[in-house]
């Protein structure tokens, strides 16, 4: 059992991102597994409520929260397999094709 830093964890559970959110001015990308067990799916449609500049937003379906694929019923136990596999390469392609949209690049002179 590892322990974890009480204090941390609870301000950790008490942020609220909303605020945040609202204040980006910058594009987003946002990836997430349909099988993500910490984190919500459905906060994908919220930061699209929130978000007032650019966001690019994935559902990635047999997807965990590790970004891993996971075709069986997810959970916290398949984490330790989980990481030793590559990252899901959907979401790579996802990744690559926003940057190549994202990142201006200036060419040296």
């Amino acid at each position: 059992m590892q322990k974890i830093n009480a204090k941390w964890m609870r301000e950790f559970l008490a942020y609220d991102p909303t605020a945040d959110l609202a204040a980006v001015k910058v594009p987003i990308l946002a990836i997430t597994g349909a099988k993500d067990l910490q984190v919500d799916p459905a906060d994908l449609d919220r930061m699209a409520e929130l978000i007032p500049t650019e966001l690019e937003r994935h559902l990635v379906p047999n997807v965990t929260h590790l970004l891993r694929a996971e075709h069986g019923q997810p959970s916290l136990r398949t984490y330790k397999n989980q990481i030793r596999e590559p990252i899901d390469p959907r979401i790579i392609d996802y990744i690559r094709t926003w940057l190549d949209t994202h990142a201006h690049v200036e060419e040296p002179h």
